[in-house]
């Protein structure tokens, strides 16, 4: 069963900067979810979107969709 929230691109990586793991989904908040750990950071990024998701659900109002993924042409 796919969720209204599928669509929004999510990523994980790592930050030098922040010497952890950070996730993000732009279209959904600003801001991301942090972890030393990639799957665990991977988790949270889900809850997160989730949690979003849930309150977007009472309102009715999605953003739209603007971040795609880009794939690098050689």
């Amino acid at each position: 069963m796919q969720r209204i929230t599928d669509k929004y691109f999510r990523w994980v990586e790592w930050s030098e900067e922040d010497q952890c793991y950070v996730g993000r989904c732009s279209d959904l908040f600003g801001g991301g979810v942090h972890s030393d750990d990639e799957l665990d950071c991977a988790r949270k990024l889900h809850d997160a979107i989730e949690d979003v998701g849930n309150d977007l659900k009472e309102t009715g109002s999605w953003p739209s969709v603007k971040t795609r993924p880009m794939q690098e042409v050689c």
